[in-house]
């Protein structure tokens, strides 16, 4: 019976070491390299309001991206780790990601210690880092470099409709504050990378934008922004025609409106200078 014991704690102790170094070594294959890859990440505005396609044919770059709509604070931590030092890399900063509630952020990366970590010193419950582990036990592939459009149309699809967002908006939520830390600390490990960075602020639709300047906790808004702005020395603004519907959504850009937005990012994707954050607005904003 001792020698089963001992055989079986060995057994079970080789196949953790087994499943650990097959584990890193996935994502140590899976994450792509190269000179003029560029990395990005985001939640669903960022999957949905640029055009991977029309990027990789009309710039000497190559785009992978880890924007998933959902995408948690998490997966930012996680994709932060995972890209090279020196990478190029886009980010979108998006207050979505802070305002949503914990539960429903995706959170499918990878597992990283390290990020376990700061989830835990920034107030997530036992249970909600269980929920995290639980979602990466097995690898997913994180990078991609094609993403589907939301179609062109006339009218915006109002099936999350204003109150949803009234609702958002009235109060502010308990974990603001500890997933604004995590972005700040996921921008900050790009930083200490020495990653070249460019970040997009991506639109609302105007009706969206009147809730939330009525908001009880528009300072708190305020001063995400400008902690935010301080990582970038350098800030412009592209501006969107609305000559025609540019919105899926109250929150997301048609493909007629990524197109747009795509054909104006290609010239000011330069990653020789300092961090870049790029508001994205629409005309009459």
């Amino acid at each position: 019976m001792r020698r089963f014991i001992i055989n079986f704690a060995f057994f079970s102790v080789l196949l953790v070491i087994i499943y650990v170094l097959a584990y890193w070594l996935y994502y140590k294959i899976a994450t792509p390299k190269g000179e003029n890859i560029v990395y990005a990440w985001g939640d669903s505005q960022m999957y949905e309001d640029i055009d991977l396609k029309y990027l990789n044919a009309h710039t000497p770059y190559h785009f992978y991206s880890a924007a998933e709509h959902g995408a948690g604070l998490y997966d930012f931590l996680v994709f932060t780790r995972l890209v090279p030092d020196n990478s190029k890399v886009i980010i979108q900063i998006s207050l979505p990601a802070l305002l949503r509630r914990k539960i429903v952020d995706r959170n499918i990366s990878a597992i990283n210690l390290h990020a376990l970590n700061q989830l835990r010193e920034n107030h997530y419950s036992a249970k909600e880092i269980y929920s995290v582990i639980k979602n990466n036990i097995f690898p997913s592939q994180m990078f991609f470099d094609k993403n589907y459009l939301f179609p062109a149309a006339d009218t915006i699809d109002l099936t999350d409709s204003l109150s949803l967002f009234t609702f958002i908006y009235a109060k502010k939520p308990g974990y603001f504050n500890d997933k604004e830390n995590l972005y700040f600390s996921g921008i900050q490990t790009l930083v200490k990378k020495n990653c070249r960075i460019i970040a997009f602020v991506f639109p609302y639709h105007t009706m969206l934008n009147e809730i939330q300047n009525k908001s009880p906790y528009l300072g708190d808004i305020i001063q995400f922004d400008k902690q935010t702005s301080n990582f970038f020395v350098r800030k412009e603004i592209i501006n969107i025609p609305l000559k025609e519907n540019i919105f899926h959504d109250l929150t997301h850009l048609n493909a007629r409106g990524a197109g747009y937005l795509s054909k104006e990012m290609t010239s000011r994707l330069n990653f020789t200078q300092q961090p870049l954050l790029i508001q994205v607005t629409q005309q009459g904003n």
